[in-house]
């Protein structure tokens, strides 16, 4: 039996419970029931075409699995009409208590890969995993409906799926048929039709199981399904207007590997303001996220995927998601990598990193209180740093709803032919009472909208 016991067990819990109380204390102050971005088309004209009476059923099912952008967003869809069905409306502040809720799923994910690590360790080193994936760096993903319900769940459903290949390949029955793999497809299933990264793991779950050498009616198995659900998922596909072939951008190498570098070391971008400030952080995310790609490479050269296939399968997975980002985001500019709802891959992959130089390196074990110090360190200052820009958040996107209320048309973006679009469907939802914007303000409404 291992032994994960720690030292002083009350100052680790609170240790661990302070920072989530901080995190999601800042999530419920911040988190306004207003449509931003992409909210407008992804959730509120969902919900308008499905009570539409233009549409029949099967265009209506149809529309549940049709492309928004690049991805397939089908669980935050039905999440959404699910939340529509039961209260008869949309209420966006609760579907951001809901993603964050999910997120939650981390800390059972990471304790049970904790606890798989061959030799034991220190259960103070389960901190540092856990501070970074709740701290606000992650504020765009934790207050946006259109990128929380799609990230975190395709993120959480695709090491699930892993995790259940992992103990399906376990049995060496020959049927395919057992409950943990049918468990394993249905995560797949769900990471795909979250987010377009969760689209992966139909190769890094194929990925897992050769590395397991699970028998070949698993394989075989797997790669039918596989091959039936990306079928599913590209009927209808269309490539994005605005997306550039993938041809033009391989010829840029050096931009794509820049954008890399710079985003696997994200996690310490410090939300500086002064320009010799910034280069600097800048620099410090290229030394950090060139170091943690050298330590990647480290683990292929120790054949780590003999080791701990798992966690070798995860990393994989995690790399190729930043990879695929460099190339289709290379171009967005300097602060591109850093930019707040793309940081949650790059601290997943510091994160497994950390699980893996504990399996690897057992004298961090022993400075157990030098790890967590750092981790918490890093967590007060990403936290203080953060603040204020999901202060303005709150504040701009509250001004832009009552703007709309007022005249009728706001400012939501840069592009007037989606603002034109966006103040079109609220008037649609505040015409059916599918999403209401009131124009009083009474106490519980100026809360609700995150007034002062």
């Amino acid at each position: 039996m291992k032994d994960f016991r720690v030292v002083r067990p009350g100052l680790y819990s609170l240790l661990l419970i302070l920072p989530l109380l901080l995190f999601y204390g800042a999530i419920a102050h911040f988190a306004v029931d207003i449509p931003i971005a992409d909210d407008f088309a992804s959730t509120l004209r969902y919900i308008l075409n499905i009570e539409s009476a233009r549409f029949t059923l099967s265009e209506k099912v149809r529309l549940t699995f049709g492309q928004h952008m690049e991805h397939k967003i089908v669980f935050s869809r039905l999440v959404a009409l699910i939340q529509y069905l039961v209260l008869d409306r949309v209420d966006l502040y609760r579907l951001i208590l809901l993603q964050n809720a999910i997120h939650l799923a981390w800390i059972p994910i990471l304790g049970y890969l904790f606890y798989r690590l061959p030799r034991p360790v220190s259960g103070w080193l389960l901190l540092p995993p856990v501070l970074l994936l709740f701290n606000l760096n992650l504020w765009e993903s934790s207050l946006w409906v259109s990128s929380g319900l799609q990230s975190y769940p395709a993120a959480i459903f695709t090491v699930l799926s892993l995790i259940l290949f992992d103990r399906a390949s376990r049995d060496t029955s020959a049927s395919p048929l057992r409950l943990s793999f049918l468990l394993a497809c249905g995560s797949a299933v769900l990471a795909c039709f979250s987010f377009g990264s969760g689209f992966l793991c139909l190769l890094t779950g194929l990925l897992l199981l050769l590395l397991k050498r699970a028998n070949r009616w698993t394989i075989g198995t797997w790669i039918v399904v596989s091959v039936l659900i990306a079928t599913l998922y590209f009927v209808d596909y269309q490539k994005p207007r605005e997306s550039a072939p993938m041809i033009l951008a391989l010829q840029h190498p050096l931009q794509i590997i820049k954008f890399l570098v710079k985003y696997c070391g994200s996690w310490s971008y410090y939300n500086v303001v002064d320009r010799p400030a910034i280069l600097v952080n800048f620099l410090f995310c290229y030394l950090l996220g060139g170091g943690l790609m050298l330590y990647l490479a480290y683990l292929v050269y120790r054949r780590y995927w003999a080791q701990n296939p798992l966690v070798f399968t995860i990393l994989t997975n995690l790399l190729l998601i930043a990879a695929l980002l460099s190339v289709s985001r290379y171009a967005v500019g300097s602060y591109g990598p850093v930019i707040s709802r793309y940081q949650l891959f790059a601290c997943l992959l510091l994160a497994f990193s950390l699980l893996s130089a504990y399996e690897l390196f057992p004298a961090l074990s022993r400075r157990f209180a030098l790890v967590c110090s750092l981790a918490l360190l890093h967590y007060a200052v990403i936290y203080y740093r953060y603040l204020p820009s999901a202060q303005q958040w709150k504040e701009t996107a509250t001004a832009n709803i009552l703007q709309w209320e007022q005249y009728g048309r706001s400012r939501f973006t840069a592009d007037n032919q989606f603002n034109q679009f966006a103040a079109e469907v609220l008037l649609s939802c505040e015409q059916q009472a599918i999403y209401q914007v009131q124009s009083d303000t009474t106490p519980d409404r100026r809360m609700t909208l995150g007034l002062k």
